[in-house]
């Protein structure tokens, strides 16, 4: 059986997990998606949030999946030029939630 952890360990622990996320969703507040990729790629595509050196966009189909795909390096140098974050790769996620 383990042994009893103070519950201050734990939370210690979970609020630095959670901080180290607010910190990267809180960056990707800097980037106007809107203007890097278009008014109509922006209408089925938002960033969500960033790790490491890679941004992660969530698209409403695989649509937008291919487009941003084929933009991704002219996405990747807007960023980097337009932005205070750097960035060298892109993740796209497709969701199902509205946007």
């Amino acid at each position: 059986m383990n042994e009893p952890v103070h519950i201050s360990l734990i939370l210690k622990k979970v609020m630095e997990q959670v901080e180290k996320k607010l910190v990267e969703n809180s960056i990707t507040e800097d980037i106007n998606w809107e203007k890097i990729v278009g008014e109509d790629l922006a209408k089925g595509s938002k960033v969500v949030g960033k790790k490491g050196k890679k941004l992660i966009v969530k698209v409403a189909d695989t649509c937008y999946m291919f487009e941003l795909n084929r933009m991704k390096n002219i996405i990747i140098d807007k960023v980097n030029l337009k932005s205070k974050i750097q960035i060298s790769d892109i993740k796209i996620i497709v969701s199902l939630e509205e946007f």
